[in-house]
């Protein structure tokens, strides 16, 4: 099996998880898909200091779990993988398939189930869809991913190494269908069989909840697909779509303290207008 200190993968983790930011931030630069919007600074300052608190959870649970022994790699749990004696490229394949398919139920319920959707609608709250967007989310959020990441773990034994990759892609395809990049309709098209777009994952970033409640997937746009929740396009186009929420519109309703307490201090009012609330 791979060794997890071996050079090429300690590189593949440091892309994955700022390097492919950085790329498809130089492509929003050279070929954006839409005008950038108002109020950049505030967003860009909001999205990296939430990144910054996260990767702190993150880096907590991850460690505790390493010594503990429930992370991947470990001799414990069940270890479907080693008792298949899956290669390591198998290994990768089946683990990101795998993965994203409990990804896109996980998104779904968060969508769903109204103490969930406090959570995750922080991801929503964004006006504007950008690289930075994917770094938006409420470290409850993070909490319960990587609580969910560890039962996969478990049932599934991976290598650590494997855990690198399957990480480093994921994350990449997920900065690049935040993007606000501009990529060829013909190529969308093909690139749309294959991994989740940004035009793709934009439409569920639409204000309209009919729309945000569909593109779902978080890599492969296979699941939305099968499970009937696919959408081809918006309804006011890419240009046009609206994107955000039709609530915490205002930048004083989004700020980093707010988003942080949205979960806690979440408005009844919003009962009153039809949304997913307990």
């Amino acid at each position: 099996m791979t060794d997890p200190n071996a050079p090429w993968l300690i590189w593949l983790a440091l892309f994955g998880w700022i390097g492919g930011a950085i790329l498809v931030a130089l492509w929003e630069s050279l070929a954006p898909r839409r005008p950038e919007g108002q109020h950049l600074v505030q967003r860009w300052m909001t999205n990296l200091s939430l990144f910054a608190v996260n990767e702190g959870v993150a880096f907590a649970l991850r460690a505790a779990a390493l010594s503990t022994g429930l992370w991947a790699g470990s001799e414990t749990g069940v270890g479907l993988f080693r008792m298949l004696e899956l290669p390591f490229w198998a290994q990768c394949a089946a683990l990101l398939v795998i993965s994203d398919f409990v990804g896109y139920w996980q998104h779904r319920i968060e969508h769903l189930w109204a103490p969930l959707w406090r959570i995750h609608a922080i991801h929503h709250t964004d006006v504007e869809i950008d690289f930075s967007t994917n770094f938006r989310h409420h470290p409850l959020e993070v909490i319960l991913s990587t609580m969910v990441a560890l039962v996969v773990g478990w049932v599934l034994g991976p290598a650590l190494a494997v855990w690198i990759v399957v990480q480093a892609i994921s994350h990449t395809v997920q900065y690049l269908n935040h993007g606000n990049v501009r990529i060829p309709d013909a190529a969308d098209r093909g690139l749309r069989r294959l991994i989740v777009t940004p035009d793709m994952h934009r439409i569920h970033h639409s204000r309209e909840r009919v729309e945000t409640d569909r593109n779902f997937g978080n890599v492969f746009p296979w699941w939305d697909r099968l499970f009937g929740t696919y959408r081809t396009r918006p309804w006011e186009g890419q240009l046009d779509l609206v994107a955000g929420l039709e609530y915490f519109r205002e930048p004083r309703e989004i700020t980093l303290f707010k988003l942080l307490a949205m979960p806690f201090t979440w408005p009844r009012e919003r009962s009153l207008q039809g949304q997913r609330t307990a």
